[in-house]
């Protein structure tokens, strides 16, 4: 399957378009309470930005699909099965890393995770794999933990 350049860039305005309104509108306010404070300083303002960020660059997006529909010389972009198989594969090992965080800590489990997806996307040479997939986690954690005084899970 194949798909141009403007058609591409208009589907994918909409869809960021509509899913920054959907975050707006009502997953937002079911995730994140409200907290009587100032309105820079209540939990929901970084969302809302970057939400309204998001809707901002996809109604931008889809203008510019509109614009380039009649040009030529555009783009094509084929979608191939093992490209959407990628996709698939790593959503799943997502999804298994996010349930897997309910009963493993997070080092261990972003280690495994971060392993495994660099695996799956051709990096075979251990002596780059396990460092990163070590190094990069404790940083994230020690950042947090300590700099931030944020608890991972």
């Amino acid at each position: 399957m194949s798909i141009q350049e403007s058609k591409a860039g208009k589907m994918l305005g909409i869809f960021f378009a509509v899913l920054g309104i959907l975050l707006i509108v009502a997953i937002i306010p079911w995730q994140i309470a409200s907290v009587q404070t100032e309105w820079y300083n209540a939990p929901r303002f970084f969302p809302y930005v970057i939400s309204g960020l998001m809707v901002l660059l996809g109604v931008l997006l889809f203008i510019s699909g509109v614009k380039k529909k009649n040009m030529e010389d555009q783009e094509t972009y084929s979608i191939s099965k093992n490209g959407l198989m990628s996709v698939v594969v790593t959503l799943l090992l997502i999804c298994i890393y996010v349930g897997a965080l309910h009963f493993i800590p997070y080092l261990p489990c972003t280690i495994v995770a971060l392993g495994a997806l660099m695996w799956f996307f051709g990096q075979r040479d251990l002596r780059k794999l396990i460092p990163i997939a070590v190094i990069l986690p404790v940083i994230v954690y020690f950042g947090f933990t300590e700099l931030l005084k944020l608890r991972l899970p």
